[in-house]
């Protein structure tokens, strides 16, 4: 997908839907990543998100969850242990 609207942005530069739709599929594959654990990439993803449409919802807040994932990873996995224990 991401080839895809990187194509249409080149033949419309000035289309902000285009943006939009990139700035989603970022802003998704961050989610993924955070979800993986793999924080950097994450990350990554979201400055992708941000620089096609700096307006995209959520891009803050994610970030900042992103980011406190990072800062506890070394711990996560005994809070998921301990969460699986509380669920």
């Amino acid at each position: 997908a991401e080839v895809d609207y990187i194509k249409l942005k080149k033949q419309y530069p000035d289309n902000p839907a285009i943006s939009y739709r990139l700035a989603s599929l970022y802003y998704k594959i961050a989610v993924d990543k955070n979800a993986e654990e793999k924080f950097d990439d994450a990350l990554a993803s979201l400055k992708k998100a941000s620089k096609e449409d700096p307006n995209f919802p959520g891009i803050a807040a994610t970030e900042k969850v992103i980011n406190e994932n990072k800062k506890f990873d070394e711990i996560l996995p005994l809070i998921k242990k301990a969460n699986a224990s509380y669920d």
